[in-house]
Parts: C-alpha cells; structure tokens; sequence
C-alpha cells in the first residue's frame, strides 16, 4: 500500500498529528528541520512526520540566527583567565574527573 504524501503547515495541522510529532521528536524537531525546493526559486522548512496511512512534510517556521561571532577573539578565553598553577594537567589527568576532597 502507497502512503498519502501531504504538505501542510504546521498551523494547520490536525490534534492527532500534532502528538505524533510528539512522539516521533520527544526532545524537539529543531535539529531536524529540512530545508525544502519549492516551485522556481523558492523554498521552504519542513519536518517529516509520518502515520500508518499518510506521510506528510509538515512547513514550519525557522528563525535564523542572524548574529554571529565576529571573531574567534570573542568566542575563545584569554589564556591568562586559564593560566597559573591550577590550571597545569599532568599526562595522568582524567578530563572532568572529579578531585577527593582533603
């Protein structure tokens, strides 16, 4: 049996569907969102959701993030913040290993 293909947008979208995603994206759909070509030029966002009888690409709403890190300066620590006598690492350190209290 063929599956029914839909293409709707998320607005519209029946109570029954709306849990499906729910439960086919328990921690969100965010990072599964596809980027769709349209007719032409266009294009759109979409996650795929599919039932036993229908298949539908659902349109969502993406708001890109249109701020960015100007440079590697402001992402990156000064190397005086992590430096001093605490911050050396011995060959036998154990990254995130937590310490005994004394």
């Amino acid at each position: 049996m063929v599956k029914k293909r839909i293409v709707i947008n998320y607005d519209n979208l029946p109570t029954g569907v709306l849990q499906e995603i729910e439960k086919q994206y328990p921690e969100g759909w965010a990072n599964h969102v596809i980027k769709v070509q349209g007719a032409k030029d266009n294009f759109f966002y979409a996650i795929l959701v599919d039932t036993e009888d229908i298949s539908y690409l659902v349109k969502v709403k993406v708001k890109k993030d249109r701020k960015g890190i100007d440079s590697d300066e402001d992402f990156l620590p000064d190397f005086e913040e992590i430096s001093g006598p605490d911050a050396a690492i011995s060959p036998n350190d154990e990254p995130f290993a937590e310490q005994a209290e004394e």
